[in-house]
């Protein structure tokens, strides 16, 4: 069985009950936080900028934090992910900072499939999961990035593991969003100190919300993307090394 078979498969089969109480409770607090520092963000430039772009679409969908109307499920993880990361007090691990991109496409895919509390937290382990085992994967030194930033990088495809469970993608669909999601992922550490550092948050929420969007209509990505000669692992990991 490939990495992708065998990711896709515990991300469709992940249930609460075969979870730690204490991974759990670590992910509702990580949940609450990310919602807490994304309102802490309301008001500052980047979100500011970036809500102005996304006031131009119509649709009506999912929640924006911090602001009355709705727009559309990738736009709000956008939006939402841009917000979380503003005042760089979100959460970090392994693969950069999770909940930046795992909260906004949890909250926005949720919100429109109308999903349980208990869904939602599925979605969120799963994606916390997957992004810890990419980045055990993917030879680096810690210590030199060569000017990839980790969030962008990794959180494509920790979104798409998210937005994919809670559209109930079958396992060949989520590997399908993952190839999609790897194609948008990309962040340069060049631009911290501007907006376009949040913005990375925010960007690889609506990448991977959009992805497991397009993967449930049918759109295809390369199944071995995750351990493919030229996929993910192999290119970010040559990219880093």
């Amino acid at each position: 069985m490939s990495l992708g078979q065998a990711l896709a498969q515990y991300v469709a089969g992940i249930k609460l009950a075969s979870v730690p109480q204490r991974d759990i409770d670590v992910a509702k607090l990580a949940i609450l936080d990310q919602i807490g520092v994304a309102l802490a963000g309301v008001g500052e430039d980047p979100g500011v900028k970036v809500q102005a772009m996304v006031d131009r679409c119509t649709a009506s969908e999912a929640t924006v934090l911090g602001n009355p109307r709705k727009t559309s499920t990738w736009l709000a993880a956008l939006v939402n992910g841009t917000l979380g990361h503003t005042l760089d007090f979100d959460d970090c691990s392994s693969f950069g900072h999770p909940s930046v991109v795992l909260v906004p496409a949890m909250l926005a895919t949720g919100e429109t499939q109308n999903r349980s509390g208990r869904e939602l937290l599925e979605a969120y382990i799963a994606g916390y999961e997957v992004g810890e085992a990419l980045s055990r994967i993917v030879p680096r030194r810690p210590d030199q990035f060569h000017g990839l930033h980790s969030t962008a990088m990794f959180g494509s495809l920790t979104s798409a593991t998210v937005s994919g469970r809670l559209l109930g993608l079958t396992a060949t669909q989520q590997r399908h969003a993952w190839g999609i999601a790897a194609s948008h992922a990309g962040g340069i550490t060049g631009n911290f100190g501007t907006h376009t550092k949040p913005l990375h948050g925010g960007h690889a929420a609506d990448v991977g919300a959009m992805a497991a969007m397009g993967a449930a209509k049918g759109l295809t990505g390369a199944l071995d993307m995750l351990e493919g000669e030229v996929g993910f692992g192999a290119e970010i990991g040559r990219a880093h090394v």
